[in-house]
């Protein structure tokens, strides 16, 4: 009788355990699902508000290109307002009047590492036909404002330089290289904007987070 009743309990806790390892199995599936979808829904959100910024500022794109490849750009700053202007990226609206100014250099820097990471995080947590392609609009932005940054660093060492010579600034390719890596970077973003929408992205993004 004693040796019966040992086997029962055997038996019931041996099924105790693997209850037990199963509700921890599901609870672990449950906890990993909310993760993903929490981590893909403030990526989406993060990208809509970036796509929302290119939409508003779309009818200007054209002028500020043309003053790009023409000459000094005199206006970059207002650009750059422009395509900051919103909660995510307020933080660093400022930064292109106080380029290399330690306190507004550090919010830049962090800003701009946050989008990097941003860019990589997209291509692991959706399916590459979606992950990769929002990427390349994270990148493309991130670039952009990169590159108008550098562009004002330039800018102002030019305009420095033009006042203790005493003499007009330059409106020849005087900043070259920047100049270029401003209008690549800009037709860059807008165009991969119009694709996101174009190919129904963030459509296909809006239904993964479902899961």
């Amino acid at each position: 009788m004693d040796q019966t009743w040992q086997i029962i309990v055997s038996v019931v806790t041996a099924i105790a355990a693997i209850v037990a390892l199963v509700i921890s199995v599901i609870q672990i599936s449950k906890s990993n699902k909310q993760s993903l979808f929490e981590r893909r829904l403030n990526a989406y959100l993060k990208i809509r508000w970036l796509k929302a910024l290119c939409d508003e500022n779309n009818s200007f794109k054209e002028s500020y290109l043309k003053e790009a490849k023409e000459g000094p750009i005199l206006v970059l700053d207002m650009l750059f307002s422009c395509m900051t202007n919103n909660s995510y990226l307020e933080e660093i609206q400022p930064v292109i009047n106080h380029v290399l100014e330690p306190e507004w250099q550090r919010k830049y820097l962090l800003k701009i590492e946050e989008l990097r990471s941003l860019c990589e995080e997209v291509r692991l947590i959706f399916p590459e036909n979606i992950g990769y392609s929002l990427a390349d609009f994270i990148f493309y932005y991130e670039e952009m404002l990169v590159s108008m940054y550098k562009y004002q660093i330039a800018l102002n060492h030019l305009e420095k330089e033009s006042k203790e010579l005493n003499r007009p600034l330059p409106t020849d390719d005087s900043l070259g290289n920047n100049c270029r890596s401003v209008v690549r970077n800009i037709e860059g973003t807008f165009e991969l904007s119009e694709r996101l929408f174009k190919e129904g992205t963030l459509e296909k993004a809006k239904k993964a987070i479902k899961l």
